[in-house]
């Protein structure tokens, strides 16, 4: 439930002002366990992405386990021949908030097309992955709530 949804339920006199600030405190602590987000433009410049999904629906794993949850593609960087181009994963941690982002170098044409077709990829598979940065969630998780760094959008939680 959302906080203007409680703050409305309180103002209809629905719930008393004790029950809101319990509710409140209540989905404070808890993060829900599927998110789709996408990258904001900003986002976008500061990774330089040339190309990427529109939105990625992202799953935590429930027992918080590091290699329980898959990271998901969310964008890369143009290839050039004679270049390396980044390829991006994001694995979405809902016990800490965080989305922690990720990038591989591939070492072929061929492994760049077949991660960059991939919608996820196992734990397993980013081994050798260079980590990217943190992007927590301070202010909640309602559609259209931005991480701390203004690079990742809520679109729908569930």
């Amino acid at each position: 439930m959302t906080k203007e949804t409680l703050r409305m339920q309180m103002l209809a006199g629905i719930i008393t002002e004790s029950q809101y600030k319990a509710k409140l405190n209540e989905n404070e602590d808890e993060a829900p366990l599927v998110i789709t987000v996408k990258v904001t433009e900003e986002g976008k410049t500061k990774m330089r992405l040339y190309t990427g999904p529109s939105s990625i629906k992202m799953t935590s794993d429930k027992n918080n386990s590091q290699m329980g949850s898959n990271y998901y593609y969310i964008g890369n960087t143009e290839f050039k021949l004679g270049e390396k181009a980044k390829v991006y994963f994001a694995k979405y941690r809902h016990d800490i908030k965080e989305i922690l982002v990720s990038y591989l170098f591939p070492k072929n044409s061929e492994e760049f097309t077949k991660l960059v077709n991939s919608q996820y990829i196992s734990p397993r598979e980013m081994k050798g992955s260079i980590p990217d940065g943190n992007f927590k969630f301070e202010n909640g998780f309602e559609k259209g709530m931005k991480d701390h760094r203004g690079d990742f959008e809520i679109i729908s939680v569930k």
